[in-house]
């Protein structure tokens, strides 16, 4: 559980940054949806960045002097969670012996980020509905009213609709929570985004010293890599790998130690199928298109990565 005030700048912004298609796209809606109080629902894998997408519609709405807060309300067991999220009165229970205020009370006049909300509880799932549709909850051994305001934001990294046919997740709680819905792209369908995280993150971890670089090997490597788990999987990969390189400011590719298992790309066998011996101008040609298509057809970006020229990008792939 974490609790911001509003004037707290979250450390790391990697959740925004980039400038492929699907980033804009998001800040469009984090622009659009912001002034209002809706609820959101922010879909999307593992380590794709959803609390920081969260934590930026609280900073770009009129709540953001008020407090941010957040809880992974999939990960505790009903009983913690009911307390935690709605608090309790002096003598709900053994041991209550002060009234204590739970994390929806805390975050009135400001934003609630309800992490992983699709492994909530189902009773717990309609104590959450009340709060959006009325405003209002009880602590535990009370039966006064608690009125607050605020802005409900949910993450969840599994499938909510099919959650609803399996019975798993309230149908009327889905239809209140995804009245803006922003879905988040793993990393490995924004890979011309890489380069800019790259950036980030090296300087992040710099801690002061002199900041390190990757390779154009290094970069094409960390391009070409499928990314499981998508933008914490590289922060930690490039956080391992300036640790390994105490030495070098230029990064060693050995030191990146990506998993060669996640690794599914072979020149000349991307259809699958076998091949002759490539001439190395073939190998070349293929190589680049490959790149061109991992960062959407962005020149200027391959030829960065490939450390050519744009017109030698040209020239290799017979363009005029």
């Amino acid at each position: 559980m974490k609790m911001l005030g509003g004037n707290h700048l979250h450390q790391g912004s990697e959740g925004l940054i980039g400038k492929s298609k699907p980033m804009e796209e998001i800040k469009r809606l984090i622009s659009l949806v912001a002034p209002s109080n809706a609820p959101v629902l922010i879909l999307g894998e593992t380590g794709t960045g959803k609390e920081l997408i969260a934590l930026a519609v609280h900073e770009t709405s009129h709540r953001s002097r008020g407090p941010f807060v957040t809880v992974n309300v999939g990960a505790l067991p009903e009983s913690i969670l009911e307390n935690e999220l709605f608090g309790h009165g002096k003598g709900a229970f053994t041991g209550a012996g002060v009234d204590k205020a739970g994390l929806v009370e805390i975050a009135d006049g400001g934003t609630f980020f309800g992490d992983e909300v699709g492994e909530m509880p189902l009773v717990m799932q309609g104590k959450l509905l009340r709060v959006i549709e009325t405003g209002t909850f009880r602590r535990l051994g009370e039966t006064r009213e608690i009125k607050v305001n605020v802005r409900l934001v949910c993450a969840t990294n599994r499938d909510l609709e099919e959650e609803v046919r399996q019975k798993n997740f309230r149908a009327d709680l889905f239809y209140r929570l995804s009245t803006v819905i922003i879905r988040v792209p793993p990393l490995r369908e924004r890979r011309e985004d890489i380069p800019l995280l790259a950036d980030y993150f090296l300087s992040r971890f710099a801690a002061g010293g002199a900041v390190k670089h990757l390779s154009r090997k290094g970069l094409g490597l960390l391009i070409e890599y499928p990314w499981p788990g998508n933008v914490r999987e590289l922060a930690n990969v490039l956080e391992r790998a300036v640790l390994l390189s105490s030495e070098h400011r230029e990064i060693p590719v050995d030191a990146l130690a990506l998993d060669k298992r996640a690794m599914t790309f072979v020149p000349g066998r991307e259809s699958g199928g076998r091949r002759g011996a490539l001439t190395l101008k073939d190998a070349e040609k293929e190589y680049v298109a490959r790149i061109l298509k991992t960062v959407e057809g962005n020149k200027a970006m391959a030829a960065r990565v490939l450390g050519i020229s744009r017109s030698k990008i040209y020239n290799l792939l017979g363009a005029c």
